[in-house]
């Protein structure tokens, strides 16, 4: 496995070797590479690559270490996390979840 596919080595490459990483997943997985995308969330940011394949787009995602579940999910969400949330879902223009999970926000 290349340890360049996780966040802590993906982060510190250059552009251009993050080109190539990218180019070279496209090759492997047969998708077309489309272009290197800088996406940033909650004070993060991350340069990685857009792909396409039968006509829908793909990013990679370098492995991390993740924490599934909330625990503040028990006492439920606070109005700043819940008008957040549904802004996120407006973004990406899923109304019909935002009013099924919040009704009117």
């Amino acid at each position: 496995m290349n340890e360049n596919l996780f966040r802590p080595q993906f982060d510190t490459l250059k552009l251009s070797d993050k080109l190539w990483l990218m180019q070279t997943l496209a090759t492997r997985y047969n998708l077309t590479f489309k272009e290197l995308y800088a996406f940033s969330r909650w004070r993060q940011s991350c340069t990685t690559g857009l792909f396409e394949k039968g006509g829908r787009e793909f990013v990679f995602v370098p492995g991390d270490t993740v924490i599934l579940g909330w625990e503040g999910f028990i006492q439920g969400m606070d109005k700043a996390n819940q008008e957040e949330l549904a802004d996120i879902f407006a973004e990406i223009e899923y109304e019909a979840l935002r009013r099924n999970f919040f009704g009117k926000v």
